[in-house]
């Protein structure tokens, strides 16, 4: 996030970005999130979108949380967070990287979830928020793809990250 910063920097435009942050935890954790996420939806199919509904039947629950229909949004603003699914190894991961981003003085918040296709991410996840004045613009969003690796066929898992 510090080289995505020091670009936004070099473009002048540093003092108005800021980071949203959040950790779904390592792979464990990250599959408890998503049971409870498929217990709290199921029963409420009625007041999901199609590709909601879809992504609920594929037991894919992760793209609810950033769907923008209004009914999803609702029901995404009361479902549970991964906060409490998370291990302790992942909390202390997360810390850290909280207290890098301290460190190096960039502008973040950790609540909610940021507007970040879940599905492919573990640990880390966050989006890129440009504000100025009444107006706000998601620039990207990014995360750990620490076990895409494995879901390609590598044997084992491979630390990787990604911003788009």
């Amino acid at each position: 996030m510090s080289v995505l910063y020091k670009i936004y920097q070099d473009l002048g435009i540093a003092e108005n970005i800021q980071f949203v942050i959040h950790s779904l935890g390592d792979d464990k954790s990250k599959e408890k999130y998503r049971l409870a996420l498929m217990n709290y939806y199921t029963g409420k199919e009625r007041n999901l979108c199609d590709d909601c509904r879809k992504s609920l039947e594929e037991e894919s629950p992760f793209s609810l949380l950033t769907c923008a229909e209004e009914d999803c949004k609702i029901l995404s603003d009361l479902a549970p967070l991964s906060d409490s699914y998370i291990n302790k190894k992942s909390k202390d991961h997360y810390q850290k990287v909280k207290d890098f981003l301290d460190i190096m003085e960039l502008p973040y918040v950790s609540e909610g979830v940021p507007s970040v296709s879940l599905e492919n991410h573990n640990d880390i996840v966050f989006s890129v928020k440009y504000t100025s004045g009444d107006m706000s613009v998601l620039l990207g969003t990014g995360g750990r793809h620490d076990s895409l690796s494995q879901k390609m066929g590598s044997t084992k898992e491979i630390p990787a990250f990604g911003f788009s």
